[in-house]
């Protein structure tokens, strides 16, 4: 029996076959204070194959994991924007050797022929993980970047991450964007969890049926061997 959109196949990070299978993506609203809400459009929950995608891609240095993830994401990612970009990686991130946000967000804008660049940079060099929940809460400072704010003005612009926690990070995004003339910012994301307070807050969850996307199996590539996702 093939698996239901509410029964997604497990990834088998460990072994030579990573399996992707059909998942329940998820649309999360975001409202910030009085300011306009974002969508946030997930494949999954942080829990399951979607989670353990995340981690082998993050932890494990499974790059070739960008290409299926990114299908799927490019499926989901709703009408044409302007510009594609991404939540930049924390310094000490960085040093894994790539930021996994911004390989994702460049496959996704390839696969649906939309520009991509880096317009946000991050102050505060702290990755989010390992913080408490207030720290998540109040979010890393996010600023557009110098040479970006004339690409702004007028523009639809997707936001692409990894992961969606408390959602303060893409709160701090859209809010950055959107000062700098950004007409629509929304978001999408491999995972996402439910989310608290600290001005950030669900208007509403749905696990609505967005179309549900196949994404199949995938032999594995050692990260040496990985090369550039496409």
């Amino acid at each position: 029996m093939s698996p239901g959109p509410a029964d997604p196949v497990p990834v088998a990070t460990g072994g030579p076959v990573v399996e992707l299978g059909v998942g329940t993506p998820l649309r999360r609203h975001l409202c910030m204070g009085d300011g306009p809400r974002l969508t946030v459009t997930a494949l999954g929950p942080d829990t399951g194959w979607a989670a353990r995608a995340v981690r082998a891609l993050k932890y494990e240095g499974r790059t070739d994991l960008v290409t299926p993830l990114a299908d799927a994401l490019a499926a989901l990612a709703g009408p044409a924007v302007d510009w594609v970009t991404w939540i930049p990686a924390s310094r000490r991130r960085r040093r894994r050797g790539f930021d996994q946000s911004e390989l994702l967000a460049r496959a996704v804008a390839r696969r649906r022929r939309w520009r991509v660049a880096r317009l946000l940079a991050r102050a505060d060099p702290r990755p989010q993980t390992g913080r408490d929940r207030r720290g998540r809460l109040a979010g890393p400072a996010l600023a557009v970047r110098r040479g970006a704010r004339r690409r702004l003005p007028g523009r639809r612009v997707l936001v692409v991450d990894d992961v969606c926690t408390t959602g303060s990070t893409l709160a701090a995004a859209a809010a950055a964007l959107r000062g700098a003339g950004a007409a629509e910012v929304t978001a999408l994301v491999v995972t996402s969890r439910g989310v608290g307070s600290g001005g950030v807050s669900a208007c509403r969850w749905t696990n609505s049926m967005l179309a549900t996307t196949p994404i199949g199996r995938y032999p594995w590539t050692s990260p040496s061997a990985a090369g550039t996702p496409r």
